[in-house]
């Protein structure tokens, strides 16, 4: 019984291993994985993360944890990946999830807009010096936005000025001004709203373009012409500066994830339904997605689907042919925070939720794809290739005591 077990478990290791080897040779591109330390932010999703270039750091800024929301800063350098949390003063933003946060590199602050918590839709907006760590709460003058969460923003540097588009509000109806809150009890984790009507709850998604310039601190709608994107929340926005246009990705509303690609085009002042080729993700929300300007590609990460099952995967959309390719997967999660961090040239993610076992995760990940110094999966003795001899050294490890694979002495 005991060989028939081992001759099991090789059997077993043999097919793991030739999986593997069959996808290195179909072109899947290399895949590194490195933990973050710990001593960061505590278990939490859908909380803000931006990447400040003046002081070389990751800004996180709350969340929702295991018991409530959360307002805590904390800062990951990206010289060492050390994490510390900042004692903020002022005027500290009410704790909230699902809002959104862009680095304004002009000011040398985080602008935190919207959001929500457990009793409140908010579209208030907050600054935050990142030198002296001071919250501010500002106060824009022309038409504001309504309160809305699972929203996305981004900065764009053309004219000093945050984009907002799409998200949810509960409510509709009531007009709102700066600083004030819906103040409706209700559970912000129920997509299903239980509150409203299905009638009810298809009008609250937001397919709205709003700017606020950050020169005068003065918000504005954007009409587009032409056809708008459908209503959404829980998608991804970013500015490609090469082109100076604005990508909206997948999404959810109605009870249905998108898999949508669309791009305002500030120039025309118009957006266009993207027709991508190749194999593509499945329709999604609440994933990552972020803009690598060395290989002019977007690299989106995870994400649910309506059912709230949980992705693992990472694909590569090339923006001069608009092609997906996957990548290999890693670490099945969605609503985290994370940046592109442009001298590591890959993702850095903290944070997230997993379905069906409803876990918040407190842990984060380095991401890096392509060449240099990446290890392969199955590549248990480093040397960069995928072959038999890894099954035998990971043999020689189970049940011989040999090294471990890919660690240091395995070098």
């Amino acid at each position: 019984m005991v060989a028939f077990k081992r001759v099991t478990l090789l059997m077993l290791l043999l097919c793991m291993f030739f999986v593997i080897l069959l996808l290195c040779e179909a072109g899947a591109e290399q895949l590194a994985l490195q933990p973050l330390p710990g001593g960061g932010p505590s278990q939490r999703w859908k909380p803000t993360a931006v990447y400040d270039s003046e002081h070389n750091q990751v800004v996180f800024f709350g969340g929702k944890g295991l018991v409530d929301c959360l307002n805590d800063v904390w800062e990951l350098s990206l010289a060492d990946l050390s994490w510390s949390q900042i004692p903020t003063s002022g005027q500290i933003p009410i704790i909230r999830q699902s809002h959104s946060a862009i680095y304004d590199p002009v000011n040398k602050r985080m602008i935190v807009f919207g959001g929500t918590n457990p009793y409140n839709v908010f579209n208030d907006l907050y600054s935050l010096d990142l030198s002296t760590h001071v919250w501010t709460q500002l106060s824009p003058g022309g038409t504001l936005p309504s309160p809305r969460w699972n929203h996305a923003a981004i900065y764009n540097p053309k004219d000093s000025s945050m984009v907002v588009f799409g998200g949810r509000q509960l409510f509709t109806g009531s007009s709102k001004t700066a600083g004030q809150v819906d103040t409706v009890n209700y559970n912000p984790e129920n997509r299903g709203g239980g509150v409203l009507s299905s009638a009810q709850q298809a009008s609250t998604w937001f397919n709205d373009l709003w700017k606020l310039d950050l020169k005068t601190l003065t918000w504005s709608q954007i009409l587009p012409a032409g056809p708008l994107p459908p209503a959404r929340e829980c998608h991804t926005a970013t500015y490609i500066p090469d082109g100076n246009y604005l990508l909206v990705y997948a999404g959810y509303a109605n009870w249905e994830c998108f898999g949508d690609l669309w791009k305002y085009d500030f120039t025309t002042n118009s957006w266009t339904e993207i027709t991508v080729s190749g194999d593509a993700p499945l329709p999604k929300s609440s994933h990552s997605a972020f803009y690598d300007s060395a290989n002019n590609r977007l690299i989106t990460f995870g994400g649910i689907d309506e059912t709230w099952i949980t992705f693992d995967d990472v694909w590569e959309l090339n923006l001069s042919s608009f092609s997906w390719n996957r990548l290999f997967p890693l670490l099945s999660r969605s609503a985290q925070a994370g940046i592109y961090d442009p001298q590591r040239k890959g993702m850095i993610l903290f944070g997230g939720f997993t379905h069906p076992s409803d876990y918040v995760f407190g842990d984060g990940y380095v991401v890096t794809t392509g060449e240099g110094g990446s290890v392969l999966p199955g590549d248990a003795n480093c040397d960069g290739e995928v072959t038999v001899t890894d099954v035998i050294y990971t043999i020689n490890y189970l049940f011989k005591g040999g090294p471990a694979p890919c660690s240091p002495s395995a070098r």
